[in-house]
């Protein structure tokens, strides 16, 4: 959960300033790759966040581990933050600034829950009926809840679209008392 609100500054800042220099496709999928580093790697995350590693020490690691691999422009930013002393916050500023590129190309990233797994053919007719509401270009990923009886949630940002049987259920129980 982002919750961050230096770290979603950073990012649209940053975000304009690679739109700027023509450089937002390179970025993008260097912050892909931090924040998949960080899923990846608990050194990393200690890295950014340890109070016990000192700012020259820590981009000096930086450096060392990044640079040559991602972008001059990535990098520069990088060093800023750890220059600001919010290299703690880089990960959040990569999900942030990944929400913007969704936002600037108008994608919308949804979370499809089912009960059981959904077929290829489900998934599409949910992201064009999705598109058609929302006007905007779907990506859909899809999970398995088991303990749902049937049917599906769908989820958009902090929005919960419920499908499924249980609230339909409810939904009836509630027109019958209302009755």
């Amino acid at each position: 959960m982002l919750t961050s609100k230096a770290a979603k500054r950073y990012a649209r800042a940053f975000f304009s300033l690679a739109q700027d220099k023509g450089k937002l496709d390179e970025v993008r999928a260097d912050f892909l790759a931090i924040a998949n580093l960080s899923t990846q790697s608990e050194e990393f995350n200690v890295l950014l966040s340890s109070p016990l590693v000192a700012h020259a020490k820590r981009l000096e690691l930086l450096k060392s581990l990044l640079e040559g691999k991602i972008n001059a422009v990535s990098m520069s930013f990088i060093t800023f933050l750890n220059t600001k002393e919010r290299s703690e916050i880089l990960v959040e500023v990569c999900a942030y600034f990944e929400i913007f590129c969704n936002e600037a190309a108008n994608v919308q990233l949804i979370t499809i829950t089912s009960a059981a797994e959904l077929g290829v053919a489900q998934v599409k007719a949910i992201e064009v009926k999705m598109e058609a509401k929302l006007n905007k270009t779907i990506k859909a990923s899809t999970e398995v809840d088991p303990s749902l009886m049937g049917g599906f949630k769908i989820q958009i940002g902090d929005q919960v679209i419920d499908h499924t049987i249980t609230a339909q259920l409810n939904s009836l129980k509630q027109s019958i008392v209302n009755a």
